[in-house]
């Protein structure tokens, strides 16, 4: 799937591709992302994420969550209020909308051979206050 659009913009050949990008529905979509991004001059920084997908589930089943990781990760898909959460283990809570609903998630910046990726932990529809954040702050 790397090709010479993606070559071109990048730098990245098939040969020097991270494995994970070989063939696969992520280099897809950041192709889609890219092509257009260099269109209008708009920065793309690209995000990995990692998360239990039995928890998703279960998040996803539960009524008062009602989406799992995959769809949270929309999150960071647009503006969003970002902090602090706490230092042990070093946590974030990003506030942003999935849909029409605004989401709390929860994640860790954590970092494997190929970089940076985002841990996500959990998640929830977000509180008043959290609205009241998100509404003061993007």
């Amino acid at each position: 799937m790397v090709d010479g659009k993606l070559r071109s913009l990048t730098g990245i050949t098939q040969s020097n591709a991270p494995e994970t990008w070989k063939d696969s529905d992520f280099a897809k979509q950041f192709l889609l992302c890219v092509i257009p991004a260099v269109q209008y001059g708009i920065t793309v920084i690209l995000m990995r994420f990692h998360f239990d997908e039995r928890k998703s589930g279960r998040l996803r089943a539960n009524p008062e969550r009602g989406v799992g990781f995959e769809e949270a990760q929309e999150v960071f898909s647009h503006p969003y209020y970002l902090d602090h959460r706490s230092d042990l283990p070093e946590q974030y809570r990003a506030i942003g909308w999935v849909g029409e609903q605004l989401y709390t998630v929860i994640f860790e910046v954590r970092e494997d051979e190929e970089g940076e990726y985002y841990h996500l932990v959990t998640l929830w529809k977000a509180t008043k206050q959290e609205l009241q954040l998100y509404g003061e702050h993007s």
